[in-house]
C-alpha cells in the first residue's frame, strides 16, 4: 500500500524566487503538495524539483536542470502534451496523485507571464477516463471511519456512479476489506491512538493509495439534508441505521467533489453491501485458487476469470466479475440466474445473434458517467450516437425469444428523440477533443452557423465592416485597424 507523499525538503519554493515563472510555479505547488504538478511550457508538461527527481526515477524520463549554470540549479523533467495521459496512468497505477496545471491564456495575446491554473486533479480512486482505467473492473475509491464497534465503509466508484454502503465488525474488517479491489483509501487524520491503530490494523498490507483527510470530513450533517435530492430516493434508506457508514459516505462525496472541482454529478446510485447472502473468502484463498490473478511464475491464462470471461462489453465484464467476487448462497436467487443462464444456453441463434448485436458497443455505464460530469469528449457523443442506434435491435432479440424480462426491454427503448437530436446535431466524423471544433452539424443552429462564418472568415468580414462604415459616415478614408493593446478599432484622418 503506497501513501500520497507530500514534497520533500528540497521544495519548490527553495528557489523560487529565481525566476517570475518558478514563483508562479511555486504557488500552484503549495496548493497541491501532495500531488505531482503537470506544469504546461508550451508543448510540454514540465515537472520541477522534487517531482522531477521522482518522475523521472518512476516514470524512467530524463532528469536535467533549468539552469544548468547555476550554483543551485533545478531539477527538471518533462513530457510531450500528447502522451501526458500515458504518463499519467502510469503514476496512477503506481498509486500516486497528479495535478494537470494548464495554460489558460493566448501566449500571443499575454502580456508578460502567460496565466496558469490546475485544470485537473487526478488520483487512483476518483479518475474516469476510460484511458486510466481496467474495462472489466470497478475503481473504487474506500473511505472509512472506525467506530467503537464496527467499521464504516463506502465504496464509490467515479467512473460509473455506483455507491456501496457496508458496516462490519472489527473482528471481520481485516478479511472484508482484503476481498475488495481498492484503488485508493481515504482515512480520518487525528484519530486517538485505539481507533488510529485498529484502523491501520485492518489496513495492514493491503493494495492501493492511502490518502490521509481531515476527519472533520467525516461528518454525516454536512451533506444528510441533501441526500434524497442528489443520490435519488433510495439514498436515505440506505444509510438508515448505518452511522458509521453514513460517515464514511461524507467523505466519499466530499473527496470526489474536491477532484471533480465541483459536484461529482455521476453519483446516483447507492445501495447497501450486504454479505448474509454471498459467500466468503479471503484474499489468500482467491490467490490459492487463481480465481483472478496467477500464482509467481503462472500465466493469466491460468486464472479462473479468464477462461470464463467471453464477454462482448465491458460493462458485461464487470458484472461477471462482480458475481464471481461474491458467489450467491440463496438458493433461490442462485437457481432463478441460473435459469436464465441455461436458456441462454439452450437459445444458440439468439444467444449468437445477440453477441453480435452487442460486439463494439461502447462502455455505457462510464459514458453515462462521463456525460454527467461534463467530462465526454465529441468521440464520447459520437459513441452515444452510435449506441442509441443499436439499442432497438438489441430489445428485439430479447423480446423475439422471450429471453430478456420486459423490465430489460422497456429500459431499452424511449430513447428516439435524444438519439435523433444527436444525428441531426453532430457532424459524421467528430474530432477528438471539444477545442478542435467542428462538432456541430451545419444547418442545425444558426446562431452558430453565424459564430462559425465570422470565426472562419473574419478577414472578409472586418472587409465588409470598413467599407460599411465608410458609406455610413461619408468618410472615404476610414479604415479599421488592430494592434495589441486596443484590438480592433476604427481609423479616420484629422
Amino acid at each position: 500500500m503506497s501513501r500520497v507523499r507530500p514534497a520533500g525538503p528540497r521544495a519548490a519554493t527553495a528557489t523560487a524566487a529565481q525566476s517570475p515563472l518558478m514563483e508562479q510555479y511555486a504557488r500552484v505547488k503549495a496548493d497541491h503538495p501532495d500531488a505531482f504538478l503537470f506544469f504546461r511550457l508550451g508543448d510540454f508538461y514540465e515537472m520541477f524539483f522534487d517531482d522531477a527527481v521522482e518522475a523521472a526515477a518512476l516514470l524512467g524520463l530524463t532528469l536535467t536542470s533549468r539552469n544548468k549554470q547555476d550554483p543551485d540549479p533545478i531539477p527538471m523533467c518533462g513530457v510531450p502534451w500528447h502522451q501526458r495521459d500515458a504518463y499519467i496512468a502510469r503514476l496512477l497505477r503506481l498509486g500516486r496523485k497528479v495535478a494537470v496545471c494548464d495554460q489558460v491564456e493566448d501566449v500571443s495575446q499575454a502580456k508578460g507571464l502567460v496565466q496558469r491554473v490546475v485544470t485537473e486533479i487526478l488520483t487512483p480512486g476518483s479518475v474516469t477516463g476510460e484511458e486510466f482505467l481496467e474495462g472489466t473492473a470497478n475503481n473504487f475509491l474506500a473511505t472509512l471511519w472506525p467506530g467503537e464497534e464496527r467499521l464504516g465503509i463506502c465504496l464509490a466508484d467515479a467512473s460509473t456512479g455506483e455507491i456501496k454502503l457496508a458496516e462490519v465488525e472489527w473482528i471481520e474488517a481485516p478479511g472484508w476489506l482484503s476481498r475488495r479491489a481498492v484503488a485508493e483509501w481515504v482515512t480520518p487524520q487525528g484519530l486517538g491512538p485505539e481507533l488510529g491503530g485498529r484502523l491501520e490494523a485492518a489496513l495492514r498490507g493491503l493494495a492501493g493509495a492511502v490518502s490521509p483527510v481531515p476527519a472533520e470530513r467525516f461528518t454525516p450533517d454536512r451533506v444528510r439534508d441533501g441526500l434524497g435530492a442528489r443520490l435519488g430516493p433510495d439514498a436515505d434508506g440506505a444509510v438508515a441505521d448505518l452511522p458509521e457508514a453514513a460517515r464514511a459516505l461524507t467523505a466519499a462525496l466530499d473527496y470526489l467533489d474536491r477532484m471533480a472541482g465541483g459536484r461529482a454529478r455521476q453519483l446516483t446510485r447507492i445501495e447497501r453491501w450486504l454479505d448474509e447472502h454471498t459467500l466468503r473468502y479471503d484474499a489468500a484463498t482467491a490467490r490459492h485458487l487463481e480465481l483472478f490473478q496467477h500464482q509467481p511464475g503462472g500465466e493469466p491464462a491460468h486464472t479462473l476469470w479468464r477462461h470464463l470471461n467471453l464477454c462482448v462489453t465491458s460493462f458485461g465484464g464487470r458484472r461477471l466479475r462482480a458475481w464471481l467476487e461474491r458467489p450467491l448462497t440463496d438458493l433461490e436467487v442462485l437457481t432463478r440466474r441460473h435459469d436464465q443462464v441455461g436458456a441462454w444456453l439452450d437459445a444458440g441463434e439468439a444467444r449468437s445473434t445477440l453477441r453480435e448485436s452487442l460486439a463494439g458497443l461502447p462502455d455505457l455505464e462510464r459514458l453515462a458517467a462521463r456525460l454527467a460530469c461534463a467530462k465526454a469528449t465529441p468521440l464520447d457523443l459520437g459513441s452515444l450516437r452510435g449506441a442509441l442506434a443499436r439499442l432497438p435491435a438489441i430489445a428485439e432479440v430479447l423480446a423475439a425469444r422471450g429471453l430478456g424480462d420486459a423490465a430489460a426491454c422497456d429500459h431499452l427503448t424511449g430513447f428516439e428523440e435524444l438519439r435523433a437530436r444527436l444525428a441531426l446535431a453532430l457532424v459524421d466524423d467528430l474530432p477528438a477533443a471539444a477545442r478542435d471544433g467542428g462538432i456541430v452539424r451545419a444547418g442545425y443552429d444558426a446562431v452558430r452557423d453565424q459564430l462559425d462564418d465570422l470565426a472562419h472568415s473574419g478577414k472578409r468580414w472586418i472587409a465588409d465592416l470598413e467599407a460599411a462604415e465608410r458609406v455610413r459616415s461619408g468618410i472615404g478614408s476610414l479604415k479599421v485597424g488592430f494592434n495589441r493593446v486596443f484590438g480592433y478599432y476604427l481609423e479616420i484622418t484629422r
